[in-house]
């Protein structure tokens, strides 16, 4: 008796202790020892783990560094691996439920009674128990319930077209990332090709600037002369200046998109930008419909819809009454009983009553979600093709700048090699001479950078258009995965209708 106050006495006053520490909870800002620990460890993430650059970068390096390390598809593939994790846990969900159970219980008294007699209605004069202070107790249960099994099965075809989501987004940030870096590739190539150049005309220009205020301190020239001189040559530092600022930030923005280390040098292959200038032999009716046909943003909106819909089929199903089959065997360790260890079975149907005033309710959103869904994906298939005819046209601008800009390169390189040939200058160092090399240098730059916006305006239009890639089978480590991208840059997935493509000759 002793034994078992002091018991429920300790019980109390750990009660109490919990009781006591939940209620001194207050808020606590980060430590900056947490925080310099959290930096730490993203900066280790983020650039610890990329292969080291061992030479110049082609086109199919740097997508598969991209692929390969850029943050946004790392978060696609967690997330498809997060959906494949999920569908096995719901697959469980459907699996019958074995339950193991153990207690002990005590009390500080006898639990004894009497008993009444149901005829006579007397009450026994003599006091008993039937059970003990302190008992034990364990089972293992063995139970299965229809509804669970079809609404769990229910939830896993929803989990399997969740893979099949995640599948979809990560082909489009694969894509997106083609796009984005064919731009920025050639772009950068184009800043490594006529950096080094624009450089050794500035320093001539500096020269020729420097000289012209020499003179002017001698007043060996006139005045106005000598001003309008320096003023072109300042000009034209300028402008240089500009565009070399211009060409120094496509590299870093390359840099960005492979997820290098800011400041990290890296070279590129510098390949030839005479790539013939592809055309489409594909009507716009034929290009639209394969939009709508492959886009993953519409196959995404596709499974979307069949989820709401096995959604509304849980909700249904619910509606039918519960049918439970259980069995179990039991101890107890009562030396009162006749038998501390048995075996049980059952079965129990229930119904909740109140289910058959939801079905209304249940039916008319089913029939609402399904409008919203096809407005949804109509939506989406309208703007879908509104961005398939800009990008139509966005490429046929681009290659009419681009055919432009490689004439009037092709006429200023034609004018300076004359104008060097003719020596028309009277100076390696005067205005004219230098104004003719800046002239030569902006039309070869704008020609090549009028090339990589052509090319990222055409990969644009090949993503609008529904043409993918295969995304199964790619390998892990860089070389593999680059020589993989580099055969199927021109080859469209296997399961998606290909844009015909013809190249012409002229460029």
């Amino acid at each position: 008796m002793v034994c078992n106050i002091k018991k429920l006495k300790q019980f109390g006053a750990l009660a109490g202790l919990f009781l006591l520490s939940a209620c001194a909870v207050s808020p606590e800002p980060n430590k900056m020892a947490d925080i310099q620990k959290r930096v730490d460890f993203d900066l280790h993430y983020i650039f610890s783990q990329q292969e080291e650059i061992t030479g110049p970068l082609r086109l199919e390096d740097v997508i598969a560094r991209a692929f390969k390390y850029n943050l946004d598809h790392q978060l696609k593939l967690m997330e498809k691996a997060l959906a494949h994790g999920q569908l096995g846990l719901v697959k469980k969900e459907m699996l019958p439920q074995l339950m193991s159970n153990a207690g002990y219980t005590l009390r500080n008294n006898n639990p004894g009674g009497v008993s009444e007699n149901l005829t006579t209605g007397s009450i026994g004069s003599s006091n008993s128990i039937s059970q003990e202070r302190d008992i034990l107790s364990s089972g293992l249960t063995f139970s299965w319930d229809a509804l669970d099994f079809g609404v769990s099965y229910l939830r896993a075809k929803q989990s399997a077209n969740d893979v099949l989501i995640a599948q979809e987004r990560k082909r489009k940030v694969f894509n997106n990332i083609i796009t984005e870096i064919t731009e920025a590739y050639w772009a950068a190539v184009a800043t490594q090709r006529w950096l080094a150049k624009i450089d050794e005309l500035l320093i001539t220009a500096e020269q020729a600037l420097k000289t012209a205020q020499k003179v002017e301190r001698k007043t060996l020239s006139n005045t106005l002369d000598n001003l309008n001189y320096q003023q072109g040559i300042l000009l034209t530092i300028q402008e240089l200046k500009s565009v070399r600022h211009d060409l120094k930030e496509k590299k870093t923005i390359l840099a960005a998109r492979m997820n290098l280390r800011p400041g990290l040098e890296f070279t590129l292959e510098d390949e030839e930008m005479d790539i013939p200038i592809p055309t489409l032999s594909e009507t716009i009716e034929e290009l639209e419909m394969q939009a709508l046909l492959n886009l993953p943003e519409l196959r995404e909106e596709d499974y979307i819809a069949e989820n709401n819909r096995l959604m509304a089929r849980q909700r249904l199903l619910k509606l039918f009454p519960s049918l439970k089959l259980n069995s179990s065997v039991s101890y107890n360790s009562n030396k009162y009983l006749y038998n501390d260890t048995w075996l049980q079975a059952g079965v129990n149907l229930s119904y909740n009553i109140m289910n058959l005033f939801s079905i209304g309710s249940i039916q008319e959103t089913k029939e609402l979600q399904e409008k919203v869904d096809n407005l949804r994906r109509q939506s989406l298939s309208m703007a879908s093709l509104a961005k398939l005819h800009i990008s139509l046209q966005q490429f046929e601008i681009k290659k009419s700048d681009y055919i432009l800009s490689a004439e009037i390169a092709d006429v200023n390189n034609k004018i300076r090699h004359h104008e060097l040939g003719m020596k028309l200058a009277s100076r390696s160092t005067g205005l004219a001479v230098i104004r003719t090399q800046l002239h030569n240098l902006l039309a070869n730059i704008k020609r090549d950078q009028a090339y990589s916006k052509m090319l990222a305006a055409y990969s644009r239009l090949k993503i609008s258009s529904g043409e993918g890639y295969k995304l199964q089978g790619l390998g892990h480590d860089l070389t593999t995965l680059s020589s993989q991208i580099g055969e199927m840059l021109d080859k469209p997935q296997e399961d998606l209708a290909p844009i015909k493509v013809r190249q012409s000759a002229s460029r």
